[in-house]
């Protein structure tokens, strides 16, 4: 096939999980894959029927297998994504990677360390594909042109970087599957889904990977200090104040919990020698960077295309460009999750005298830590964890 060829032909893709996360990918490919030179060409998901668009896939002429092997058997996409539960990420992305496929792996990238470290060993062994990890932000344009000022040094040295995310979840967020808010699932094998890991886990690797000194780099971590609270009845922890210091000395603040009657953020604040960068979802969404000198720039908002991540993978196993999140990039912030499992003094179970409920409907019953937002407040303005407070 000639390089023109090449350019023209549209990108195979196979999607793994078409629940959850999952249908926010089939309604994507399902919607966009046409203009972007790319073809729906497989499903996989044991129980199909637990997809509310799973009639669309099959009137759209889709097969939908119940496994990889079933779905290896019959075709090699040329990009394999994978929107299945955390335990799975390691072992299909090896599965698809030795068979020949691309991935684009959901966040996070993996549970463990090890996990992770044998998916960058598989993707070396691969012959050339790529295994990217859906970490949306790194992939919007947005972050992307803040990270080249960064880098480039036009904001001068970083100092210090927080950021705080405030997002109800009531009882059916647990309930929704057999993992969430699990350490372990039924078979033992691990999962430590938490909001750092998992749901606000954009934010926190946000920080580290603007950070990172090249594109496909975060930053390096030195040190890390955490809370753990736990609210609702689950195995993990739902509420977490993390401190980290990275390799060069920068200090990044992350606060984030589900057990809050209210949303609110992400909301961060990243100080550099030469300028001020601001973001908020509860304003207007982008990152705006005020400088010492009085100008202003604004880098755009990184919500904007969420899908991006999709086509820029489907380009890349067309044309070999590389992709700017992969197991490189996610490292730091899977050593971050498994820092803060074992840094922390247990994990702190809130009295039930400091717990207040509300029916929620649909969503089950909402349990929040009373005075959270107060609490978390005062830590996002000094820096600090809670304990420290006093």
């Amino acid at each position: 096939m000639t390089t023109a060829d090449n350019s023209e032909r549209a990108v195979t893709i196979g999607l793994a999980g078409i629940g959850g996360y999952g249908e926010f990918y089939a309604r994507a490919l399902l919607e966009g894959a046409t203009q972007h030179r790319a073809c729906f060409a497989a499903a996989v998901d044991p129980a199909p029927e637990r997809s509310s668009l799973r009639s669309a896939i099959e009137a759209a002429g889709v097969p939908i297998y119940r496994s990889l092997d079933e779905l290896y058997a019959r075709l090699t996409p040329d990009l394999l994504v994978l929107a299945t539960p955390i335990p799975l990420h390691a072992p299909q992305a090896c599965l698809a990677l030795a068979r020949g496929s691309n991935v684009l792996c959901e966040k996070p990238v993996a549970a463990t360390v090890p996990e992770a470290l044998a998916m960058r060993e598989a993707e070396q062994r691969s012959g050339g594909r790529f295994l990217a990890v859906g970490f949306q932000w790194s992939f919007s344009e947005a972050v992307q042109a803040l990270k080249a000022d960064i880098r480039a040094g036009a904001l001068g040295r970083p100092l210090r970087l927080k950021s705080m995310v405030q997002w109800p979840r009531a009882s059916a967020y647990y309930t929704r599957n057999r993992w969430a808010g699990r350490i372990r699932d039924d078979s033992g094998a691990w999962v430590l889904d938490s909001p750092v890991s998992n749901a606000t886990a954009h934010y926190l690797h946000n920080m580290l990977y603007l950070l990172g000194s090249e594109t496909h780099l975060s930053a390096a971590i030195q040190s890390v200090a955490s809370e753990c609270y736990r609210a609702n009845p689950i195995e993990n922890f739902d509420t977490a104040a993390v401190r980290m210091v990275t390799a060069t000395g920068v200090e990044i603040l992350f606060l984030t919990t589900h057990a809050c009657p209210d949303g609110l953020g992400p909301v961060s604040v990243f100080e550099f020698e030469n300028a001020v960068v601001t973001y908020s979802h509860n304003r207007d969404e982008t990152f705006e960077a005020r400088f010492a000198d009085g100008r202003i720039r604004n880098y755009g908002n990184p919500n904007a295309q969420p899908d991006r991540k999709l086509w820029l993978c489907a380009d890349a196993a067309r044309d070999g460009k590389p992709i700017p999140c992969g197991v490189d990039a996610a490292l730091p912030h899977l050593l971050c999750v498994q820092a803060v499992q074992e840094a922390a003094e247990g994990i702190i179970d809130v009295p039930a005298s400091a717990i207040r409920l509300r029916d929620d409907g649909d969503a089950g019953t909402l349990r929040w830590i009373d005075g959270i937002g107060e609490v978390f407040s005062q830590c996002y303005e000094r820096h600090a964890l809670p304990r420290e407070l006093d």
